[in-house]
């Protein structure tokens, strides 16, 4: 009955944006054959955008499979709902592609998904572990509007401009964490060290 149900939906679905977690334990027998069959007319008749995946759970029962599978079904499902590693990603595929993959995942679920300042912030602090203050000061300022930048890390990044030797990156760095905070004494302090005007 369900393979009957599942062909008919296939046969009227050019395409289909869902997503199909199939779960079994150590079932064997009709119950197993009908997964097979399941699976082996979802790969031959799969819709455009319709994703599914199956798994076998062998040391698990009927009664026991529910707890690991819900878990698993879930995490595969939604696979795009965050990063889980801004830094990482952002080395892999930069902002554009953190952005194009919050787009599809906008898409695939029907909300809207976006960068948030957080992960935004994450992205810049590994930048300046590495000393890479031009591109992190970059990312920090990409869309002021949208992320507006923490004073913070404006203050850590004009800090690390100072190690490197950049005293026109410092002094543009504690300019705009006075925009942000005014009343920040060590920015004043040290632009009239540097004998700027704040």
């Amino acid at each position: 009955m369900m393979i009957g149900r599942m062909e008919r939906l296939l046969a009227n679905s050019a395409e289909l944006n869902g997503d199909l977690y199939l779960a079994s334990a150590d079932e064997t027998g009709m119950l197993l054959g009908g997964i097979r069959k399941l699976c082996a007319l979802l790969g031959e008749r799969s819709p455009r955008g319709f994703r599914w995946s199956y798994q076998r759970f062998e040391d698990e029962n009927h009664g026991t499979v529910p707890h690991q599978a819900m878990y698993l079904g879930l995490t595969k499902i939604f696979d795009l709902w965050d990063v889980v590693n801004p830094f990482e990603q952002y080395e892999r595929s930069g902002l554009d592609g953190i952005a194009r993959r919050f787009r599809d995942a906008s898409r695939r679920y029907g909300v809207e998904r976006r960068l948030w300042p957080f992960a935004l912030s994450m992205i810049v602090a590994g930048l300046m572990e590495q000393h890479r203050a031009e591109e992190a000061e970059s990312v920090l300022l990409h869309d002021t509007k949208a992320f507006p930048p923490p004073a913070n890390q404006l203050d850590r990044l004009a800090r690390e401009y100072a190690l490197l030797g950049d005293k026109a990156g410092e002094i543009r760095c504690y300019k705009l964490l006075l925009e942000r905070d005014p009343k920040s004494e060590p920015a004043r302090k040290r632009l009239a060290e540097l004998g700027v005007a704040p």
